[in-house]
């Protein structure tokens, strides 16, 4: 048996009142976005899209899960990104808004079992929670192709983002442009409501 344990108070408050996003549909332009989360990792993340002006949530792009950590409701959607691979946990893609900031942001939870919580109890497993994750805001081009690397842990939460193009061999060739980002956010900021811009 499993349980999914949440070790942020605001995570539990939070998690499960949000409006679900819904991806593009007119004549705007649009680009496409992959968040992946490290296979290693115990933890599992909300991911939720918010507003930077007015700093607050606006609705849920959905869950990444550790593959084989959780056997809970894969995310199915995929949208012609490459290297692509059949629905399974780890994997989220999306196709957002193109020629304006991008703004997300993760709730996080640590994963456990009945017998963690016997052995541990509350106190034990609230070392585990992870560390902050600082999620760049970032300007998507149109019809370009991103991905969003999220691995939590409990001295770091490390966030990596690049583009992917295509080389003249056919390739994917995945450059980091995280560095060339100016604002990174965490969820308690946010909530807070101390957006920077």
């Amino acid at each position: 048996m499993k349980n999914i344990m949440f070790c942020s108070a605001l995570a539990s408050i939070l998690s499960g009142c949000a409006v679900m996003y819904k991806e593009p549909t007119g004549a705007e332009a649009t680009a496409k976005l992959r968040y992946t989360q490290e296979e290693t990792s115990s933890y599992w993340t909300q991911i939720r899209r918010y507003d930077q002006v007015a700093c607050k949530p606006i609705d849920t792009l959905g869950y990444v899960i550790s593959p084989g950590r959780y056997d809970g409701d894969i995310d199915k959607n995929r949208i012609g990104m490459p290297n692509s691979v059949a629905p399974r946990q780890g994997i989220l893609e999306r196709v957002i808004p193109a020629n304006a900031p991008f703004a997300t942001l993760v709730l996080t939870g640590y994963e456990t079992s009945f017998l963690d919580l016997m052995g541990a109890g509350y106190g034990g497993l609230a070392h585990k929670a992870s560390a902050a994750c600082n999620l760049p805001v970032f300007t998507p081009e149109r019809d370009k192709q991103y991905e969003l690397s999220i691995n939590p842990g409990i001295r770091a939460c490390e966030v990596k983002l690049y583009v992917l193009d295509q080389g003249a061999n056919g390739k994917t060739i995945k450059t980091d442009i995280t560095s060339q980002q100016k604002v990174f956010q965490d969820a308690i900021q946010v909530f807070q409501g101390k957006c920077s811009r």
